[in-house]
């Protein structure tokens, strides 16, 4: 049955880059975008399309044909000088107040001698821009929407550089086609691509010059990209690390003491087999005195949340998600933290770890992202006995491994010496990425309300690699919007 769901999906897909090769440039990219995101949503196995890249960076070079004198006059770039210092873009497609994302872009520019300059695929509130100008020389935005000017926007502000640091969301076609282009103008540019959505699917496999590692299972999927790529481990960085060794006072929790877990709100969501409710449960049926705050769930949408609230009250404390610099003074009183499950929350785990506070969670199949996943157990009851009965000797020793891979100076060692020297790295600390099996689904399980379905024979095979539920609420979905649009019209 898997097996046959599998080929089903895989021929949808199919069909899918078929109609995109058959349709006119423009709608073509657009329908790139829609089959990115929807691949994105879903872990089907598929986590490159770098015939779809290059199929659409061949197309767009003619197009941009009448453009070619205004292209040429834009390279400035310093590639035939090797005495001059590289000149280094970031490109991402947004950025955000929240979320590790943007936070490891600003710790891999604060890295470099000189601050690098930042271009956005998309517009960004004033108030992230201001942000970025503390860590960017230059900070410019793609204002435009339409296909070939975006590309053609974003293409002359890189022709600019020698470098580009690709941060871009994995659905971000059109910046890679602009990058792609930009190779076939000049060869000797280098594109970088730091991948932080690294469980999942991304464009830019086909046009890396370097793509770098922040975890095991990301390496474990690399292997399904057909990458040509120099491999570089990077592991992104944690402000608060320290070689102090960690006191077991330090760590200890008593009844009475504040419970932390800290997440986008998805990253708690229940699935067939992961569930990180009965944990809740039996944290606050032990620990009768403590009160436990979640940061980062949305207490209207999320429902997993709701029997416990109800249950539990003002034991449990629900907020959505905050600026880095209140996240950090919300969590300043808490003794133990929980990760988020069943996906987990990557370094932030780590970083309340260095912080001061006691860590664990349930092992997810989602790992290898941190030493500090060492903490986790399998199960509610081995949570319970960590928190009591935890080795102050193994907490040093994990904590060591976590400087290693997490430290700041050893992730801007890593990034240097790769971006500025060619010299690549491997992940310093073995055992923790053990046994990684990928989480794949041969089956649809969100269907973005902007994908669309030509014909009924394509509708028909996204209807039988779907959930029924998923589908049946894609449909009530895309008919309301078309409903809704002929009434504007």
């Amino acid at each position: 049955m898997q097996q046959m769901k599998k080929v089903e999906l895989e021929g949808f897909i199919r069909c899918c880059k078929e109609e995109l090769y058959n349709m006119p440039l423009e709608k073509a990219v657009l329908r790139a975008e829609e089959i990115g995101f929807l691949l994105r949503c879903n872990q089907t196995g598929i986590y490159s399309l770098g015939d779809v890249e290059q199929y659409l960076i061949n197309q767009m070079i003619p197009v941009l044909s009448d453009y070619n004198e205004q292209v040429g006059s834009s390279f400035t770039g310093n590639s035939n000088d090797t005495s001059v210092a590289k000149k280094i873009i970031f490109l991402a497609t947004e950025v955000y107040h929240t979320g590790g994302h943007s936070r490891l872009m600003e710790h891999l520019a604060t890295f470099l001698d000189a601050k690098p300059d930042l271009l956005l695929s998309k517009n960004s509130s004033e108030t992230i821009i201001t942000r970025m100008n503390g860590f960017f020389s230059n900070v410019e935005e793609c204002c435009v929407s339409a296909v070939f000017a975006r590309v053609l926007f974003i293409l002359k502000q890189v022709l600019k550089y020698d470098v580009i640091v690709l941060n871009t969301h994995p659905e971000d076609i059109c910046a890679i086609i602009a990058c792609g282009v930009a190779k076939a103008v000049n060869k000797k540019i280098q594109i970088h691509f730091v991948n932080h959505a690294d469980h999942t699917f991304s464009y830019g496999s086909s046009i890396a010059d370097v793509w770098y590692e922040i975890s095991y299972y990301g390496k474990c999927v690399d292997v399904h990209r057909y990458l040509t790529a120099k491999k570089s481990f990077l592991g992104i960085p944690i402000d608060s690390v320290n070689s102090n060794s960690a006191g077991g006072n330090e760590y200890v929790f008593n009844d009475g003491d504040l419970i932390l877990t800290a997440a986008s709100s998805g990253k708690y969501k229940p699935n067939e087999d992961a569930n990180i409710m009965p944990l809740i449960k039996c944290l606050l049926e032990r620990y009768k005195k403590s009160s436990l705050q979640v940061i980062g769930a949305d207490l209207f949408r999320n429902y997993w949340w709701w029997r416990a609230k109800i249950r539990y009250g003002k034991r449990l404390v629900i907020s959505k998600s905050l600026p880095y610099p209140d996240y950090l003074k919300a969590t300043s009183a808490a003794k133990l933290y929980i990760d988020s499950h069943p996906f987990p929350g990557g370094t932030a785990f780590a970083e309340q770890f260095l912080n001061g506070r006691l860590c664990t969670g349930l092992v997810s199949e989602f790992k290898g992202y941190t030493p500090a996943e060492m903490f986790k157990c399998h199960d509610n009851e081995g949570v319970l006995s960590f928190i009591e009965n935890f080795s102050s000797a193994e907490l040093n020793r994990v904590k060591g491994l976590i400087i290693d891979v997490h430290g700041c100076n050893s992730v801007k060692s890593r990034f240097r010496a790769a971006i500025l020297n060619n010299i690549y790295s491997c992940n310093p600390v073995d055992g923790y990425g053990d046994n990684i099996n990928l989480n794949i689904k041969n089956s649809i399980s969100c269907i973005p309300v902007n994908f669309k379905c030509y014909g009924f024979k394509n509708l028909k095979s996204l209807f039988l690699i779907s959930k029924k539920s998923v589908f049946l609420i894609y449909l009530l979905k895309a008919l309301f919007l078309k409903f809704k649009f002929k009434r504007i019209k």
